[in-house]
């Protein structure tokens, strides 16, 4: 696709998006749910916020695969937060892209389209490092073993990437970025 291409099939997704807010808000009016357009009201500020900090993080191809992710998953819903006082992540944009891409690819191909899976991506900036860390939620049939390559990739290229926990129902991964 060409650069144009990618940006109106990004406008054309986020307004689809807004569309499913405000039918979800219409529906719950006409119910007389006020408490739950409360809810939903704040869920979508919540999410609007971790987009803008998501966009500052210095990694715009990243930002985009983030924020763009679950418009092409079927199996795993990608939710993110970023915690703390932000600094740019410029410095290790290809490396991080290739190894969230990576880590996002495993969760899809060996989860279960009959189970609900999830991975909450959070940023925890401090004034010395960034800690990434994903967290699956569902069914997946991923081993420990299924991880070594990727994490020899992810720690040869500048990242510490460490697996914290494994089962077939969680998976818990960070990467941590030490600020030179």
């Amino acid at each position: 696709m060409t650069r144009h291409e990618d940006l109106l099939s990004t406008l054309r997704h986020t307004r689809h998006d807004w569309l499913n807010i405000l039918q979800l808000i219409k529906g719950n009016l006409a119910l007389g749910h006020y408490h739950r357009i409360e809810e939903i009201i704040e869920q979508t500020t919540l999410k609007s916020i971790s987009e803008s900090k998501l966009c500052t993080i210095g990694v715009p191809e990243l930002s985009l695969f983030l924020i763009g992710y679950n418009w092409g998953s079927q199996k795993v819903d990608l939710n993110y937060e970023i915690n703390g006082e932000q600094w740019t992540l410029e410095a290790w944009g290809e490396p991080l892209l290739l190894v969230t891409r990576s880590i996002m690819k495993q969760f899809d191909q060996s989860s279960s389209f009959t189970s609900e899976n999830s991975v909450m991506i959070t940023f925890d900036y401090s004034e010395q490092d960034c800690l990434l860390t994903f967290r699956f939620i569902g069914e997946t049939e991923l081993k420990e073993a299924d991880w070594k390559d990727l994490l020899k990739v992810a720690n040869d290229s500048s990242l510490m990437c460490t697996l914290l926990h494994q089962d077939e129902y969680e998976c818990v991964i960070t990467i941590l970025i030490k600020k030179v």
